[in-house]
């Protein structure tokens, strides 16, 4: 029943007991109201729906602090990842993170139809989340955000000029499929992660040109953990050299190419059986990636924060 309905009903109800006979001897509406079974389901449709109004209310109203917690702390993220004082970076990171976490207690499953905001809490629990809750909180998170950004493609696909437009969105579209590869790296879901990672790649590589963007060093940075996590140390090796490339100063590859092994140039199955488990970081171990609820989750290395919310092409659907 719409809102109007019942703003328009429940007065009447007040006045049907005269209409229908269903008054006491002393004129009491209450006791009309006890009296006629009719008059008393209608009654009490009318007071669920007010409750369900307030709810919903509460609901709608408790969704649009959370967003505004997200936006902030996309903001202080974005503030930290262009800090040069290593004290300042952590005290911004610590206030994202506070932000984050609060837009969570708010409403666990964050409604949102913004696909920059999903994306961006999302990848916030896939980089830096605790537990494996957390981690699959952001695969889903993110896939919400990537079937808004599909719809937003399919939007202007086809249409006339469409051209950078539609290579903006794209290349959108690559940055969320890159945070739904690191919350299934995180979980443990090494091959799932590197078909999004390299999805993911191959579209930002191509609507990046388009635009005059590069690709972001992160994307290559983390094909570069999955392969090393799948013990293709090759491979590994040379994502993270392409991610030095893009950003010659990215210190997380750096430090990874120093984490390999050192006769890491062969993926073959006896190059592999040469290595052993200790060799790979601990986050980077597929045991570590399958936790008991109650066992420790290891934790990412230290890394530049790309920030996931950007003023290119936001998406929201009412």
């Amino acid at each position: 029943m719409k809102g109007l309905s019942r703003v328009l009903l429940f007065p009447a109800l007040l006045s049907m007991p005269l209409f229908l006979g269903g008054c006491t001897s002393d004129g009491s509406t209450l006791a009309a109201l006890r009296e006629n079974p009719i008059l008393r389901n209608a009654a009490r449709a009318v007071l669920m729906g007010k409750a369900f109004d307030r709810a919903a209310i509460a609901r709608r109203n408790g969704l649009a602090v959370a967003e505004q917690m997200v936006t902030a702390a996309a903001q202080l993220d974005r503030r930290a990842q262009l800090s040069k004082d290593q004290t300042q970076k952590k005290t911004l990171e610590a206030q994202a993170n506070q932000k984050y976490r609060e837009a969570l207690r708010i409403l666990p499953d964050f409604p949102s139809r913004n696909a920059d905001l999903l994306n961006a809490l999302g990848y916030f629990l896939a980089d830096r989340g605790d537990s494996k809750n957390d981690f699959q909180t952001a695969e889903r998170l993110t896939r919400a955000s990537l079937t808004l950004w599909d719809a937003s493609v399919k939007e202007v696909e086809g249409t006339p000029m469409s051209g950078e437009i539609l290579a903006a969105r794209k290349f959108m579209r690559a940055n969320t499929r890159d945070s739904l590869a690191w919350a299934l790296f995180r979980q443990g879901k090494f091959q799932n992660a590197k078909a999004e990672q390299l999805n993911a790649l191959k579209e930002a590589e191509v609507s990046a040109g388009q635009i005059n963007e590069k690709v972001p060093a992160d994307l290559y940075f983390h094909l570069g953990g999955i392969e090393r996590a799948l013990k293709n140390f090759g491979a590994a090796r040379k994502q993270y050299e392409a991610a030095l490339k893009v950003e010659p100063k990215h210190a997380p590859s750096t430090n990874a190419l120093k984490l390999l092994p050192e006769d890491s140039t062969s993926d073959t199955p006896d190059a592999k059986k040469n290595v052993p488990d200790n060799s790979l970081p601990e986050l980077e171990r597929p045991d570590d990636f399958l936790p008991d609820d109650s066992s420790p989750v290891p934790t990412v290395p230290d890394r530049t924060l790309q920030a996931r919310s950007t003023p290119v092409t936001a998406v929201a659907y009412c």
